[in-house]
């Protein structure tokens, strides 16, 4: 169970764990993201679960919204060295440089000439 999780929090999911009667604690810390206090939840039964249900609710909308504030204060760097060639009326070939660090991807976005609604395309940093 620690590995999963483990692969889980490094591509930067969030986890809670509820333990229902006799789970094991420290093994429900084990899966969660710290800290257990806000992460980790025991109930005697799955009725008393909808007990806990607006406290779990409360946490996850809190670490929402702090995540949101780190997006929002992030800025965003813009592509240095913007070309095209290889332009054809069905494709083009796009490069760019950038500096920004600890990129995963960029987003493309187009609108053919002919008109019609733009297009966007996720292309991955590595490629």
């Amino acid at each position: 169970f620690k590995d999963p999780a483990t692969r889980l929090r490094s591509t930067d999911v969030e986890i809670f764990a509820v333990g229902v009667k006799d789970a094991v604690r420290s093994e429900l810390e084990a899966i969660a993201n710290p800290p257990a206090d806000t992460h980790v939840y025991t109930v005697e039964d799955f009725d008393a679960f909808e007990r806990i249900s607006k406290e779990l609710t409360q946490s996850i909308c809190l670490r929402i919204e702090q995540e949101l504030k780190m997006i929002l204060m992030r800025t965003l760097s813009p592509p240095r060295d913007l070309q095209f060639s290889d332009v054809t009326s069905r494709s083009f070939h796009a490069s760019w440089s950038s500096d920004a660090p600890n990129v995963m991807s960029f987003l493309v976005r187009f609108r053919p000439v002919a008109g019609g609604d733009y297009v966007s395309i996720a292309v991955p940093a590595d490629t």
